[in-house]
């Protein structure tokens, strides 16, 4: 079995194989911020599914994502669920989701 790897670098993502893992935890990221910060089983499951019919290849399996987006400390895991250990990080993720009109207004010129 092909064990792909990835982590975070201070530079960014880095990925053995490719930018896949990198829009899969993007995805999970969004889903989670435009959720209440809260990424539930449903959702992860879905994803899951959406992951799978997108690659060609097999996709890197989500539980790997959701590991590393534990690890580098984006989400924590609570009993079925994840949720974003930072509320600035949820706010400031959440803001990048919503149209431009709903976005809150920037202080200074």
């Amino acid at each position: 079995m092909d064990r792909r790897t990835w982590t975070t670098t201070r530079a960014g993502w880095s990925w053995s194989s490719g930018q896949t893992g990198y829009r899969d935890a993007l995805d999970l990221l969004t889903e989670a911020a435009v959720c209440n910060g809260v990424l539930k089983r449903d959702a992860i499951d879905r994803i899951r599914d959406d992951f799978r019919d997108r690659e060609k290849a097999e996709p890197i399996p989500i539980e790997d994502v959701l590991r590393v987006l534990e690890h580098d400390g984006y989400l924590e895991k609570q009993e079925d669920e994840y949720r974003f250990v930072s509320g600035w990080l949820e706010d400031w993720w959440r803001a990048r989701q919503a149209p431009v009109e709903q976005r809150p207004a920037r202080s200074g010129a």
